[in-house]
């Protein structure tokens, strides 16, 4: 029996029942906040300080947010999380929080909050890494979604004995852990809201924003979105206040389901846009997120598919990381314009309309043209359903 290796990424499973619950505290809320307006059309993400009371046992667990510190300004689907910044140590020491325990917060600006293909990713990787793991997903609309991870296995107990002299046995016990893996939960949220006005905060955002920019003067490659074409895509923070400005309300827009031959009522809850569904399977199958698909053929680029991908994939592994962000990009920026649920049940079935277009997308892209790069992007599409 084989003993598994702590550093090991093990496998995620989500448990659906769940009485866990997470507070927001009324000064973490207020920091929520106004950094969602401050910072309202990219994403962000940072270190939650935070506690706990109660237990998994009995039901009782309860995570208390306390506190937070910005460490990245992204873009429209993206952002960064390094729990090494030296920054979060000092936070924690001036602040008087060497009692709490560091998760991860983040925001999906004007999106829903939902676990993406990227943020189960993140479950399952720093689930691996550590007993406990906390991750906190917020929006400008100030709807938030959390969740907690915990490393779960089960121990086989064995003796190995043996007879000495007298005809004596003499046993020792042995343990082997026979499975590994993490457990994952929903958190119920709770929260306190109050005004609020953060100086210290403000500079951060403004300095962080600065760096950003610097680095993207100097990067090599630049990937240029058409903003008339999909007005949604590739977002950028353009201008990011004063110190001392006034915080601008954010103007959050309902989804609303917009009015074109190309949509179908697939059922009473999903209506889905099916010329922008056949352009996305098309961009998937060019693996270029801004072709123009108006003059291909659907034969076309699945015949010239496996020859493309590999010249420009060396490694199949070059590939899974290539496919696993574009496809996060996808559905996270077009996912809530392909399947739409009705307006009134928006949140309830937020995460059952991107499962299926999930699900849908990956098979389409096996039925067209079954091989290893379409194989890929089905599994991948797996994570979100």
């Amino acid at each position: 029996m084989e003993m598994l290796e702590d550093n090991k990424t093990l496998q995620l499973k989500k448990n659906e029942q769940s009485s866990y619950k997470i507070v927001i505290t009324k000064e973490m809320e207020r920091k929520i906040r106004f950094i969602c307006q401050k910072v309202s059309q990219v994403e962000w993400s940072g270190v939650m300080y935070y506690t706990h009371t109660g237990n998994f046992e009995d039901g009782s667990l309860t995570i208390i947010a306390k506190d937070l510190i910005v460490l990245d300004i992204g873009t429209g689907g993206a952002t960064e999380f390094k729990c090494s910044n030296p920054d979060v140590c000092t936070y924690m020491i001036e602040n008087d929080l060497l009692d709490c325990d560091m998760g991860l917060i983040h925001s999906h600006n004007n999106m829903a909050t939902f676990f993406s293909g990227t943020d189960t990713n993140t479950l399952r990787q720093e689930g691996s890494d550590r007993n406990i793991f906390v991750s906190l997903i917020v929006n400008n609309e100030g709807t938030y979604t959390a969740g907690i991870t915990r490393q779960v296995f089960s121990k086989i107990s064995e003796e190995i004995c043996y007879k000495t002299w007298g005809d004596k046995e003499v046993c020792n016990p042995v343990e082997h852990y026979e499975t590994k893996y993490v457990e994952w939960f929903n958190l119920a949220i709770e929260k306190e809201e109050d005004g609020f006005s953060f100086p210290e905060i403000a500079k951060r955002l403004l300095n962080i924003a600065e760096e950003k920019k610097k680095a993207e003067e100097e990067a090599s490659k630049i990937v240029h979105y058409n903003p008339d074409t999909y007005p949604w895509m590739g977002g950028k923070q353009t201008t990011l206040f004063d110190d001392d400005a006034d915080v601008p309300p954010v103007d959050y827009k309902p989804f609303k389901q917009k009015e074109t031959k190309h949509i179908q009522q697939v059922n009473e809850n999903f209506a889905v846009d099916t010329e922008l569904f056949d352009d996305i399977v098309m961009k998937l199958l060019t693996g270029d997120i801004n072709a123009d698909t108006s003059s291909m053929t659907t034969s076309a680029a699945a015949t010239n598919m496996p020859l493309k991908f590999d010249r420009t994939f060396k490694d199949i592994s070059d590939f899974e990381a290539f496919a696993s962000n574009m496809l996060d990009f996808i559905i996270d920026t077009w996912g809530p314009f392909v399947y739409m649920p009705n307006d009134d049940k928006k949140e309830e079935l937020w995460d059952e309309a991107l499962g299926n277009f999930a699900c849908d997308l990956g098979n389409r892209l096996i039925q067209i043209v079954p091989n290893k790069y379409t194989e890929i992007y089905s599994n991948l599409l797996n994570n979100y359903m």
